[in-house]
């Protein structure tokens, strides 16, 4: 057991109308998981709900508006030498597919469900995905 502080992040599993998801594809000058794909989220500020803290970080990171957070479909675990981040995996709306990417990434794919265990995944996702693509 370790002492690491420990965080619950909102990620989002974003879907267009032609059922294709949001994978968005990490700065190489990112400190964790450089050059990775992943999803949008990130850690709630003070004060946050977790769901406006996913609506904020999928404008900040995407230029897109969620008009629906559904179901919560997974979760995944990141642990680094001085945190643990949870991230809750939702399946997400947006209000469009134009995005419009943050410095934090450096550019983005919508993909087929069946595509998407064809990139270079952030490792603590892989699990998730693992399970999420071969559901029907």
């Amino acid at each position: 057991m370790n002492n690491y502080p420990l965080y619950i992040a909102p990620a989002a599993l974003i879907t267009n109308n032609k059922g294709h998801y949001l994978m968005l594809q990490r700065s190489h000058h990112s400190k964790v998981n450089a050059g990775k794909w992943d999803m949008s989220g990130g850690k709630p500020e003070p004060g946050e709900t977790l769901n406006q803290a996913l609506i904020r970080e999928v404008r900040e990171e995407t230029g897109l508006t969620i008009t629906n957070i559904g179901s919560l479909l997974g979760t995944a675990e990141l642990l680094l030498s001085d945190k643990r981040i949870i991230y809750l995996i939702f399946e997400c709306i947006a209000d469009s597919d134009a995005v419009t990417i943050s410095s934090e990434h450096e550019a983005f794919r919508w993909v087929k469900k069946n595509e998407i265990k064809n990139l270079d995944l952030a490792p603590q996702f892989i699990p998730f995905f693992d399970a999420f693509v071969v559901k029907s």
